[in-house]
């Protein structure tokens, strides 16, 4: 059997026509490594050679569409291609992927740490698990989750709380318990927690509106089975479990409170 006709495809592959009217579609560098020119005889080995390169060649070609869309770790190449791919097909592929640049760690944990500072909420803690999910080793992890460590400060806590505050509608107390935990939940550390300024409020937060919500909600619940000083009780207990403070609340409530406890009508 011999190569009859070589012709060029696109992204650097070539169709091998062979003189029994098979055809292969190998890359580039498979046919200049293994110098498949027209005329050239295939005995065997070569055959043998080229069917292993040819797997190479798809891992490769699979592997280079997969990371086209977005930057990937070398974890995740390796599992896209393994459904497919025998493990040495895809180191090797891998290997030549390596070389010419397509697969590096330090460059996919660059561009993860910066797309999660500027695009995202999460913290520093959330890139390092999503780079120990990836496999990215230590050195590597380290490096940029000390770096995102470094970007961290009072200005952008202080704008995640006030965009979280907005949107609150209880007690600041409470807030801050949730905020806090959220905040851990991300990514962050405690001492990230410390930059945040509880004290200033946004204006469009008003906890006294919110207090009196609160307020209406537990009456109406708890009116049609308390009345008097027990209502006032269950109202007090729920306000408390919703974080508002008792001065706070005898501040703002106290007269409201003080008529449920000389009425005994139900």
């Amino acid at each position: 059997m011999e190569i009859r006709k070589l012709s060029k495809q696109d992204d650097s592959l070539y169709e091998v026509a062979f003189t029994n009217g098979e055809t292969l579609t190998l890359h580039e560098e498979t046919v200049i490594r293994l110098q498949l020119l027209p005329g050239k005889t295939i005995d065997a080995d070569l055959l043998k050679d080229i069917e292993i390169q040819k797997n190479i060649d798809q891992a490769y070609i699979r592997a280079l569409r997969f990371i086209s869309y977005k930057i990937r770790s070398s974890h995740e190449i390796s599992q896209h291609l393994e459904e497919e791919f025998e493990p040495d097909v895809i180191a090797e592929a891998k290997s030549r992927l390596k070389q010419e640049g397509y697969i590096n760690d330090d460059t996919y944990a660059e561009a993860l740490m910066q797309t999660m500072f500027k695009t995202t909420i999460k913290g520093p803690n959330a890139l390092k698990q999503q780079l120990i999910k990836h496999k990215v080793n230590q050195e590597v992890r380290e490096k940029y989750v000390t770096q995102f460590d470094d970007k961290i400060d009072e200005s952008r806590m202080n704008k995640l709380k006030d965009k979280a505050l907005k949107r609150h509608k209880g007690s600041h107390r409470l807030f801050q318990q949730k905020f806090k935990a959220t905040m851990i939940e991300k990514g962050y550390y405690p001492h990230h927690l410390e930059m945040i300024d509880f004290n200033e409020q946004s204006d469009t937060f008003d906890e006294v509106h919110n207090l009196e919500r609160d307020y209406e909600k537990s009456y109406n619940k708890y009116q049609r089975k308390f009345s008097g000083y027990d209502l006032k009780v269950r109202i007090l207990q729920a306000l408390a479990r919703k974080g508002y403070p008792y001065d706070f609340i005898q501040e703002h409530l106290g007269g409201k409170l003080n008529e449920l406890k000389h009425d005994d009508t139900i």
